[in-house]
């Protein structure tokens, strides 16, 4: 299935894009760069839900990891980056900087340990208070 936008330019000089056209277009750009990002986190840390959101009219992607809290996370500013490989270099980082702050190891996810972590009264995860 073929998932480029149809973009159709329109006005006398053919160069004005319809606003929802645009739209559409930045939805697909920022749906594939979650996967990248989503991709690249999975072969990093395997096993942990992670949730990526980015937001390009924004400048922003987030980076959730859903078993942890859906909560708290990390964002990236998307307009600092010169490169995908460098945006994923600094996702997996801020990956496992979201990991360490709940005490878990970076690497595959250890069920057993996601499955017994200490939670506040409320059902969270209490994160780097947990030892």
């Amino acid at each position: 299935m073929d998932m480029t936008p149809a973009i159709h330019m329109h006005g006398e000089q053919s160069n004005i894009l319809i606003a929802s056209e645009f739209d559409n277009q930045q939805n697909m750009l920022d749906i594939q760069m979650a996967k990248t990002i989503a991709e690249a986190l999975n072969l990093a840390y395997p096993g942990h839900l992670w949730a990526i959101n980015v937001r390009g009219d924004q400048g922003i992607a987030s980076i959730h990891n859903l078993m942890l809290s859906g909560e708290w996370g990390y964002i990236l500013h998307l307009d600092k980056r010169y490169s995908i490989s460098d945006l994923i270099d600094v996702a997996k980082r801020g990956a496992g900087e979201l990991l360490e702050r709940y005490n878990v190891a970076r690497g595959k996810a250890d069920m057993e340990r996601m499955a017994h972590m200490a939670v506040s009264n409320t059902g969270r995860v209490i994160g780097d208070l947990s030892k």
